[in-house]
């Protein structure tokens, strides 16, 4: 009795070993992608920002006239400077700058009420970097791979 229940510690201790080896390597999966995540929101940030600037842009230039009231004006500073923060945001991400999570989390609140294509960036956004401890996970496990390397 006494050796079986050794074979079965030693099985069960085998079983976990190697159970505890495929959570190191599902996390280390998890890791690698997360970095293309973060790529991915940096990319959107980056492209949601330029085009703001030139929508906005193009629509100061088009309307020069109509910009000295202050009815055309406001909206048109708020915009560009909204997409000049968004732009900058999405440049943070892409350098993993300590600040540009929070400033991604602060950018999507607005976001979220530009349908479609700003509530899709938005939610992408906050469903991955509102988890801080991923988002930390993912910028170590980028510098344990560049170190390693």
């Amino acid at each position: 009795a006494a050796g079986t229940l050794e074979a079965e510690d030693t099985k069960l201790r085998k079983e976990r070993v190697a159970s505890e080896g495929e959570l190191a390597d599902a996390i280390q999966r998890d890791t690698r992608c997360a970095g293309k995540h973060i790529d991915s929101i940096a990319t959107l940030y980056i492209l949601a920002g330029g085009l703001g600037i030139l929508l906005f842009g193009y629509i100061g230039v088009t309307n020069v006239s109509r910009l000295l009231h202050p009815s055309m004006f406001v909206p048109m500073f708020l915009g560009i400077a909204f997409s000049s923060f968004v732009l900058a945001t999405g440049f943070g991400l892409s350098f993993r700058k300590d600040w540009a999570r929070m400033a991604a989390l602060v950018a999507s609140v607005p976001l979220l009420f530009g349908f479609p294509l700003g509530t899709i960036i938005a939610v992408y956004s906050i469903s991955y970097l509102g988890n801080k401890d991923r988002y930390e996970a993912s910028l170590a496990a980028e510098r344990d791979a560049k170190n390693a390397a």
